[in-house]
């Protein structure tokens, strides 16, 4: 972001910041990493809804929300 407002001649003033976890989420470290990412977001779950409606694809698409990582 910093590089494309550079570029723009614009000024770099911006804050980005992580979505909020899910209420009640506890990390745990010993939790192994595709385990505990799975926790935060299930992609079996975009699956199920892509099959069930699959003209709905561009809409998904553009209104995907934003994941957080652990």
């Amino acid at each position: 972001l910093e590089a494309l407002a550079r570029h723009a001649g614009l000024p770099a003033s911006f804050s980005v910041s992580p979505p909020a976890l899910p209420p009640g989420y506890r990390y745990d470290p010993a939790a192994q990493p595709p385990c505990e990412a799975l926790r935060l977001y299930d992609p079996l779950a975009d699956s199920r809804r892509l099959k069930a409606d699959p003209l709905a694809f561009e809409r998904m698409r553009n209104a995907y929300p934003l994941r957080r990582e652990p």
